[in-house]
């Protein structure tokens, strides 16, 4: 049991909080689907957040197709392992910043106290 104590304490920040991090990623939402199911396959990984863009057209959009802002919740360790599944469902895909579980928050307006 001390052994396995150990190893999470090891996956903490500073603060107790897990080390997670929040990869954004927007697709089409024809393929949304296929994002989910890749990050499903992935162990530690999750869709935690899943947004229309309604009035949002990225510049590198070829066409007017509504697209959807997805957020993946990982393991820093896992970021290759996702990287490599989103790749392989959706090549098209627009991979954003990977930021802090904490930093994610803010921008959800959740502060630090969630």
């Amino acid at each position: 049991m001390v052994t396995k104590t150990a190893s999470v304490r090891k996956n903490k920040n500073n603060d107790g909080a897990a080390s997670f991090h929040v990869l954004d990623v927007t697709v089409s939402c024809a393929d949304a689907q296929q994002v989910r199911r890749a990050i499903a396959r992935c162990p530690g990984a999750g869709v935690v957040r899943c947004r229309v863009l309604l009035h949002e057209r990225c510049s590198t959009s070829e066409d007017d197709a509504p697209r959807v802002r997805l957020m993946i919740r990982l393991a820093q360790s896992s970021y290759l392992h996702v990287l490599h599944a989103l790749l392989q469902a959706v090549p098209t895909g627009e991979l954003g910043r990977l930021m802090s579980w904490r930093d994610h928050l803010k921008r959800c307006g959740l502060g630090a106290a969630h």
